[in-house]
């Protein structure tokens, strides 16, 4: 699951996803691009990406002033952040069938990029690890 809206981090993910295809295992990617496999290693990958087209930009985004935050109101500032994005996020229709097919498809790993989006937590309940 790659929640952040950032191709940097998109890019990590889809080299993970290729060595994880790579080694036989099948896999099931959501991300903020579509996961570019092609050939015989795509046979086993599925993949959605997160619909954020209609997101709207921040009119405060300024990551200068960001750098001005106490360490306390950073640790504020990020939480909020995590639960705006689960908003947005769990509207999206990638999350949607996520959802679904969490209820019926067994997961041996869940792979999250980062721990802001908790939302997501809940899917691992179904994986049974």
């Amino acid at each position: 699951i790659e929640p952040i809206q950032s191709t940097s981090h998109h890019v990590w993910t889809e080299h993970l996803v290729k060595g994880l295809l790579r080694k036989g295992h099948y896999v099931h990617s959501i991300s903020i691009h579509e996961t570019k496999v092609k050939g015989k290693l795509a046979q086993n990958l599925t993949y959605a990406v997160f619909d954020l087209q209609t997101n709207e930009e921040a009119e405060d985004y300024n990551p200068v002033e960001w750098e001005q935050y106490s360490v306390l109101y950073t640790a504020y500032f990020t939480y909020q952040w995590g639960i705006h994005a689960c908003d947005t996020m769990t509207n999206t229709k990638a999350a949607k069938e996520l959802l679904e097919m969490i209820k019926t498809i067994e997961f041996d790993v869940i792979v999250q990029d980062i721990g802001l989006t908790q939302c997501f937590y809940g899917s691992v309940s179904y994986t049974h690890l």
